[in-house]
């Protein structure tokens, strides 16, 4: 969660307890401030839990770029699965597009052998519950045993669900070589 995003939080966290204080004032009740300081605390515990539960593991989303890349690699794919969203759209830079059970079995059989995935720029990009990731891979591998070494762009876009981030869509595009 970004800065920006928990100043926002926390000043409409406060502005409802100010409104609370307000509305119970303005129904003839009146407010300590032994009350409004309770309310105050309430609501900041309410912000802070709301915080640990958005931010999950603590993990970033770049972070859980790069462990899905190592799991590629790998071939791990017990440690992908769970990045994975069921819904997932892979489109590959050759343009064959597979959904997850399609690009497990390829990350597992090594029809796609991926034996580096190095990272040479990165963004990530925030939305509540939507993150998009856009950068520059190079890819050394297998194709059907054919040797690869690719340059690609990419874009992806993962969705947070139960405190956990999974990709729902991938799409590549391969850089031309300098001529």
């Amino acid at each position: 969660m970004s800065v920006n995003s928990l100043s926002d939080l926390w000043k409409r966290a406060v502005v409802r307890v100010h409104s609370l204080s307000h509305l119970w004032e303005r129904a003839g009740v009146r407010v300590s401030m032994r009350a409004s300081s309770t309310s105050f605390l309430f609501a900041t515990l309410l912000l802070l839990g709301a915080c640990a539960h958005l931010q999950g593991s603590g993990e970033t989303l770049e972070q859980i770029e790069r462990r899905r890349f190592a799991a590629m690699v790998a071939q791990d794919v017990a440690a992908l699965e769970p990045l994975l969203a069921e819904e997932l759209r892979y489109v590959h830079s050759n343009g064959q597009l597979e959904n997850k059970p399609q690009f497990l079995e390829t990350v597992r059989t090594g029809r796609i052998r991926y034996e580096s995935i190095e990272v040479r720029e990165i963004d990530v990009r925030l939305y509540d519950d939507v993150g998009l990731a856009s950068g520059l891979i190079l890819v050394g591998g297998r194709l059907s045993g054919q040797a690869l070494q690719l340059e690609l762009r990419y874009t992806d876009a993962y969705v947070r669900r139960d405190g956990r981030w999974q990709l729902v869509a991938w799409q590549t595009t391969r850089v031309p070589s300098p001529q």
